[in-house]
């Protein structure tokens, strides 16, 4: 039991045996204080598991409830924030039924506080006018006042001038697994100039990595099979000859130390 000294200034309580300083987590006196241990986290209770990856990774998650709906004739966009910030949609057509366009702004709508946009289908001005029918995609991102972006990407087509969502082809960016970024370049290739596509990957090491490709559960053609670099951003090249038109879908495996993820893409050959 610890024993109370009277002093000239008042009581001074002493322990028999040292003296013991416990902190716990929370926003309360021992945060407020400048002597707080680095390694104690204030104000959101994780403690150390809150840092940062020991690899350094980090994903900037500033949207969330991200949806593109059909809407008439039109699209409805709508999304939640995590962070302050500007926030633009912008609507591109990748390719009509017989052509790759590349990337061509039809829309784009930008609000630091709204957390819907509607587009009507119809031409916006000073924008290109979209075809009736091909294949689209939505990038939905937002830009923090630390400068950290956050970047989605829905894909659509559109038939009879009316749109709808398909598989994605872009992978989000992930601190866990042997995959940190996959993305194909556009959700469309091939057309009358017969676009090739790139298909863009980054590890979180030094490991082997097999890029197929697939139309329905059919491994098609190989593209690569080799052992690839951690931390850059590798490239294959699918090329679009011989290929049929339709739905095809790229898929990564990779394998760093024990860690495997294997990820599958998709795109259209028009």
């Amino acid at each position: 039991m610890p024993r109370l000294v009277p002093l000239a200034g008042g009581l001074l309580l002493a322990l028999a045996i040292g003296v013991a300083i416990i902190a716990g987590f929370g926003t309360g006196a021992a945060c407020a204080q400048s002597g707080v241990a680095p390694r104690l986290d204030c104000g959101n209770g994780t403690g150390p598991a809150a840092s940062a990856p020991a690899d350094g990774c980090s994903v900037a998650n500033l949207l969330r409830d991200v949806r593109v709906r059909r809407d008439g004739r039109g699209l409805r966009v709508s999304y939640r924030r995590r962070a302050a910030g500007i926030v633009r949609v912008d609507v591109f057509q990748s390719a009509t039924e017989a052509r790759i366009l590349g990337e061509r702004l039809v829309f784009r709508s930008s609000s630091r506080k709204a957390t819907r946009v509607r587009w009507s289908g119809k031409r916006q001005k000073r924008r290109a006018r979209a075809s009736a029918d091909g294949v689209f995609f939505a990038r939905i991102s937002i830009t923090a006042a630390s400068g950290r972006r956050d970047i989605r990407r829905v894909a659509l087509v559109r038939r009879g001038s009316r749109f709808r969502t398909r598989p994605t082809f872009q992978r989000a960016s992930s601190c866990r697994g042997a995959l940190r970024n996959f993305k194909l370049e556009r959700p469309a290739f091939g057309g009358a100039a017969n676009r090739a596509l790139d298909v863009s990957f980054r590890l979180a090491g030094d490991g082997r990595v097999t890029v197929d490709l697939l139309r329905g559960t059919t491994r098609v053609r190989r593209l690569s099979s080799a052992e690839r670099e951690g931390g850059t951003l590798h490239r294959v090249r699918l090329s679009s000859e011989r290929l049929r038109r339709g739905v095809y879908r790229v898929r990564v495996r990779a394998r760093v130390a024990d860690r495997t993820t294997t990820s599958t893409l998709t795109t259209q050959r028009v």
